[in-house]
């Protein structure tokens, strides 16, 4: 979930870090469960319509991630703005486990989920830079706080 809520961060600030997260959530977990099925990490009683995972479980992660979200911004209060300070190696972690399972889904004959991580990665990274281009580099002091941009350039 921090991972999700970092992204958006990255992108739009705490407001889009909030609306974007439980749709991230949930397609991390589009490509990552069935790539864990078929690693045999885990498994449900009977078999879901989506390469083995139930609907259940999809709807599980999506409440689970507006939990998240209620308890973070809850806990942040008038202060989410900190959530754009989140290190960018959260945001990195998340797309690494989305990539790792493509390539396990791909390597498992499941080419939707594979394809779907791909995406995922792909337009992270697109959009990153694209806003990353668009917005002035913030200048950073020792230790990794941000400072007031100088005016004179």
């Amino acid at each position: 979930l921090l991972g999700a809520m970092a992204l958006g961060a990255r992108w739009g600030g705490a407001k889009a870090s909030m609306t974007a997260a439980v749709p991230a959530f949930v397609a991390f977990d589009l490509v990552i469960d069935p790539g864990a099925v078929a690693l045999g990490l885990w498994s449900w009683e009977g078999s879901g319509p989506y390469y083995g995972v139930p609907v259940g479980n999809l709807a599980g992660w999506a409440v689970t991630g507006i939990s998240g979200i209620l308890i973070v911004a809850l806990a942040l209060g008038r202060q989410r703005d900190r959530l754009e300070s989140v290190p960018v190696e959260v945001a990195l972690s998340a797309l690494l486990h989305v990539l790792f399972f493509s390539a396990v889904c791909f390597a498992h004959d499941r080419f939707f989920p594979g394809l779907l991580g791909l995406a995922i990665v792909a337009g992270s990274g697109i959009a990153s830079f694209t806003v990353s281009a668009a917005q002035p580099a913030a200048l950073v002091q020792p230790g990794g706080q941000r400072c007031e941009q100088d005016e004179r350039r």
